[in-house]
């Protein structure tokens, strides 16, 4: 496939399979070529101010991570979809080198070194894909100078070449949830007052005199969040999101079930 560039050394590609999409970011024209996957032909031609190199898809969200020339390091966000630049991200002093997608987080991995010494950094920045912000960072003994990660596990592999040749392997979690609203709640029995709304966060409920346990189902807002009930302040138990609690014993007269 013809990119229609003069011969050069450096090109880095990556895919979104679900748009049929190959992006190729060619160095030394700061362009990022976006191929047709049906029909094998170059279909849009992005040009940046800034050098692009090494590239990393979600193909989740449909969004590419470039590393872009020079310091002080940025990563640059593109939409698949249409090529467009979402956001150029700063990573810090030095210059972003690879990058790698962990698409079930959504967290973008990249490392870096000093262009004029050639020396990798130790640190390892993550980005949050949903806010295109730095998450954090994580310190390695070694410098850290390739990167990637398992969509199936979630753990994230670190190559470092200096002083030693390993390979680190860091285990990565959700993201903390930031929203603790519920988007449903029913009961097993009885019937909630006032109706359920997000932003309550009291109800009452009545039940036949002879019941002497209830369900409850909640159904969480944020997709990392847990739920967790109990009730007349007896030891919380985990709830699965849109699932049944197990039975919560009822006292005759006035009981109370707490969910968090």
């Amino acid at each position: 496939i013809p990119l229609g560039n003069s011969p050069v050394s450096n090109l880095y590609l990556a895919v979104l399979p679900g748009l049929d999409r190959v992006f190729v970011t060619v160095v030394e024209s700061s362009q990022v070529k976006i191929i047709n996957g049906a029909t094998n032909t170059v279909e849009q031609t992005v040009q940046l101010t800034v050098r692009p190199r090494l590239i990393a898809a979600n193909p989740v969200t449909n969004r590419l991570y470039m590393a872009l020339e020079g310091t002080p390091g940025k990563v640059l966000v593109m939409d698949g979809t249409n090529g467009l630049v979402i956001a150029t991200i700063p990573i810090g002093s030095t210059a972003a080198g690879e990058v790698a997608v962990s698409q079930s987080l959504n967290r973008i991995y990249v490392t870096s070194n000093d262009p004029v010494t050639g020396l990798w950094s130790s640190v390892l920045t993550i980005i949050d894909g949903a806010t295109n912000t730095v998450a954090g960072t994580v310190t390695l003994p070694d410098a850290a100078v390739r990167v990637a990660s398992d969509a199936t596990n979630g753990r994230v592999y670190v190559g470092a070449a200096e002083p030693a040749s390993t390979v680190w392997v860091l285990e990565t979690a959700s993201p903390a949830s930031t929203n603790a609203d519920l988007s449903a709640l029913t009961l097993s029995s009885g019937t909630l007052s006032p109706v359920f709304a997000a932003g309550t966060t009291a109800y009452t409920a009545s039940v036949a005199n002879g019941a002497n346990a209830i369900t409850v189902t909640p159904t969480k807002a944020d997709a990392n969040a847990t739920i967790q009930v109990r009730v007349n302040a007896g030891a919380f138990s985990a709830v699965t999101s849109g699932q049944a609690s197990g039975a919560l014993a009822l006292n005759v007269g006035l009981n109370t079930v707490d969910s968090k």
